[in-house]
């Protein structure tokens, strides 16, 4: 850093001499003044300090002329203060820095102890809060069903059966095929190819556990089971041989015998569980067998109570073959034949006739008409043939009862006749 010499050079002494005359009087001062003399050698300095404090300024991060610390400070040290005010806020801080980080070495401590008890209970948990009595229906999921889980049951076991609810497995759509779809005539034979089924989210049942197919007869002998099915092998081969009938033991059709076999004879699949042990519904493809019957018009007169087997079988051929007019306006399956059908013969043909399981006759009891006006009841004109066995296309026999009327003026063609 550069030096400077400064010398002083004493003055000379200031001089005064004073001057008088007596009268008038005349007082004359004079000073002489000898000024100060400086020697600053270097002659060019060069200031580091400044006039006005610039520098100080600057080292403490203020403008110069500056008073105060000025703004944007955080939140310790307030805006505004002067250095030693703002010392003095430090230290206030500091002090209370030091009292919380001991209240804080305390509180360590303490909740170290907390955790190692904490870990030690759960380590040990068998049978704690958690293994409580779980009840689904708390989470608001809309179970159908919950229930509740008993004590004990792992966390596990709860979110897999949460699965199960929105992806529950099913089996449904169970078919027998190789059958009419629809009604099967009474005494019919024929042969179950392979069931069918449809398996939904198959992933969720238990794969070790296996299903049966029951195959049930509730007339005959033949109902057979096929165990150790997988839910998916679908199609199965069966290949099975069936005779369909309605239970009436020696007399089929007769008075007081089932009228039909309706959801008896089925093909089912059973047995299945999701993976948490619940049943699931079987799914069951029934099948129903029913007596055919007969509404028909022909010339042929029978007398009441005369009809035989051989007449009563030659009536409904005529009628099918068109002997003489003769036709068949209703010849199928029926439940109960309490049924309604529109006649259509020539002028020529005289008679109407009903030809129906004996078992069903039993319920008419009403026989109606338009004929003249809707509702026209025609009750207690007809004529009670009586009954016979008719073997049916598939060679069993039926008993029949037989009901005659009158077609000329009774029931012109293209009006219904209705059994009820």
């Amino acid at each position: 850093m550069s030096s400077v010499t400064i010398t002083p050079v004493l003055p000379v002494s200031n001089t005064v001499e004073v001057s008088q005359t007596v009268s008038p009087v005349t007082l004359t001062i004079t000073e002489r003044v000898t000024q100060h003399t400086v020697v600053v050698s270097p002659q060019n300095i060069t200031n580091y300090y400044g006039g006005s404090g610039e520098v100080t300024a600057a080292l403490i991060g203020v403008p110069a002329g500056a008073n105060d610390l000025g703004i944007g400070f955080g939140n310790i040290i307030s805006d505004n203060i002067p250095i030693k005010d703002a010392f003095i806020e430090l230290e206030a801080a500091v002090e209370n820095n030091d009292a919380d980080i001991s209240n804080n070495a305390t509180n360590i401590s303490t909740n170290t102890s907390d955790i190692s008890a904490l870990e030690t209970t759960v380590n040990g948990l068998s049978t704690g809060s958690l293994t409580q009595d779980l009840d689904p229906t708390e989470t608001q999921l809309f179970f159908t069903d919950p229930g509740t889980f008993t004590a004990g049951t792992p966390v596990e076991t709860v979110l897999r059966q949460l699965l199960i609810h929105f992806q529950p497995p099913t089996i449904t759509g169970m078919t027998a095929q190789g059958i009419p779809a629809t009604t099967i005539e009474h005494g019919a034979t024929d042969t179950i190819t392979q069931a069918t089924w449809v398996v939904t989210n198959g992933s969720n049942i238990d794969a070790a556990v296996t299903g049966t197919i029951t195959y049930n007869d509730p007339v005959g002998s033949d109902t057979q089971s096929y165990t150790g099915i997988v839910a998916t092998n679908t199609p199965y081969v069966l290949n099975k041989n069936v005779t369909f009938t309605v239970d009436g033991g020696s007399t089929p059709g007769a008075t007081g015998t089932a009228k039909t076999q309706t959801n008896t004879y089925y093909l089912r699949i059973s047995g299945f569980q999701d993976t948490q042990g619940t049943v699931i519904n079987p799914s069951v493809d029934y099948m129903t067998v029913q007596y055919r019957t007969f509404v028909l018009t022909s010339p042929t007169a029978i007398s009441a109570g005369a009809v035989t087997n051989n007449i009563g079988t030659a009536l409904i051929a005529g009628a099918q073959q068109g002997t003489a007019g003769a036709t068949i306006e209703h010849e199928g399956l029926h439940p109960s034949s309490l049924r309604q059908t529109t006649l259509s013969y020539p002028d020529t043909t005289n008679y109407w006739y009903a030809v129906m399981p004996q078992c069903h006759w039993d319920d008419v009891t009403a026989i109606t008409t338009n004929q003249g006006f809707d509702g026209f009841d025609i009750t207690g004109t007809e004529v009670n043939c009586g009954s016979f066995v008719y073997t049916n296309p598939e060679g069993v026999d039926v008993t029949m009862q037989v009901i005659r009327g009158s077609s000329i003026g009774q029931i012109q063609s293209g009006k219904y006749i209705k059994f009820s």
